[in-house]
């Protein structure tokens, strides 16, 4: 069975206030911007998801309540998890192990530099994921918890700075 995997860096967020814990940062006018473009540009052309898991972090919880809206997908498809939020590539590769078998589209939402190396773990080879920035794999599994980085196939990759310059 065909399961798609997309990671998704959360939009630009503020560093406005230094009194603002990390964890609770927003975005800043950037990233208001980019969050509902990408996430339209996203429900226009890319698979459908069957959940979307988000770390708790306000920005990251942010961009993906647009990613739900524009998917127009109901509350119990969408998960918020701590377990994402500072997650490295082993964390990030034991959560996409421990997904649900029924889905066969999930889109992660997280933070750098966790997602950009996971990413190449994956085959991406990129630099850095871009904020909102959206990475695509493939891979042939019966079960999530095969998943094997190696063996992903990399798909594409979008970001707001490929269509505002």
């Amino acid at each position: 069975m065909e399961r798609n995997l997309y990671l998704v860096r959360h939009a630009k967020s503020s560093w406005e206030s230094t009194q603002i814990a990390d964890y609770d940062r927003n975005l800043n006018d950037r990233g208001f911007r980019d969050a509902p473009f990408m996430s339209r540009l996203c429900a226009a052309h890319e698979l459908r998801p069957d959940a979307i898991l988000s770390s708790g972090a306000l920005r990251a919880k942010t961009t993906a309540r647009y990613f739900e809206k524009a998917f127009g997908l109901p509350e119990t498809q969408f998960f918020l998890t701590d377990e994402i939020y500072e997650a490295g590539p082993n964390r990030i590769l034991s959560i996409v192990q421990s997904l649900n078998d029924n889905w066969t589209t999930v889109y992660l939402f997280g933070h750098n530099p966790g997602f950009t190396q996971f990413g190449n773990w994956c085959n991406a080879a990129i630099a850095e994921l871009p904020t909102c920035g959206v990475l695509r794999f493939r891979q042939e599994l019966g079960h999530w918890s095969d998943f094997s980085p190696e063996d992903s196939a990399f798909v594409n990759i979008l970001y707001p700075k490929q269509y505002f310059k």
